[in-house]
């Protein structure tokens, strides 16, 4: 009794967590959208905003999930739940696709993303390039090219899609 009652209270907590913490993410983005540019250093920013959201949103859902994997982890492959548990060792591609997937089958949310075709290709463009705008070596590192920013800007909104649906189709099947 006493493990399920902490188990709540920290699914509790991490759910008031994602709330706030993604408001105000989505804050941030929302006010950048409204002076949107072509700018080199619009793009960047952007960029980088995104892979904010994008990262706070599964940080999020990781902490929900840890709680739903302890209770029934054979619901879960081995690659899913170290995800959940601990997962250093993977690249944020990985983290954000396999916290997806867990969160969906945890949620029995439907659809499921689909992550093996051209929207996901370039969405896993979206943190390389953050790193490198974050982490320059080389002026090269900052550009954005056109061609790129078009398979970025497509792997963003495909991402953030991904992770705004889990939301709306959680609250759509258990209410407020």
């Amino acid at each position: 009794m006493k493990r399920t009652a902490k188990l709540q209270a920290r699914f509790d907590s991490a759910f008031a967590n994602y709330l706030k913490l993604t408001a105000a993410l989505r804050e941030d983005l929302a006010a950048m959208l409204s002076q949107e540019a072509s700018s080199l250093h619009w793009r960047r920013n952007f960029v980088r905003a995104s892979a904010a959201l994008l990262e706070g949103h599964a940080h999020c859902l990781t902490q929900m999930c840890v709680v739903g994997v302890a209770i029934d982890p054979t619901s879960f492959s081995a690659k899913e739940r170290k995800a959940i548990a601990n997962p250093d060792g993977l690249s944020a591609n990985e983290r954000l696709k396999l916290t997806l997937r867990v969160a969906y089958k945890l949620f029995q949310l439907h659809p499921v993303p689909q992550f093996g075709g051209a929207a996901w290709r370039n969405a896993q463009r979206v943190m390389p390039k953050r790193n490198r705008l974050m982490h320059p070596k080389t002026p090269r590192d900052l550009g954005i090219a056109n061609d790129t920013w078009r398979q970025l800007k497509k792997g963003i909104v495909w991402l953030m899609q991904q992770f705004f649906d889990f939301l709306s189709l959680a609250q759509a099947r258990y209410g407020t």
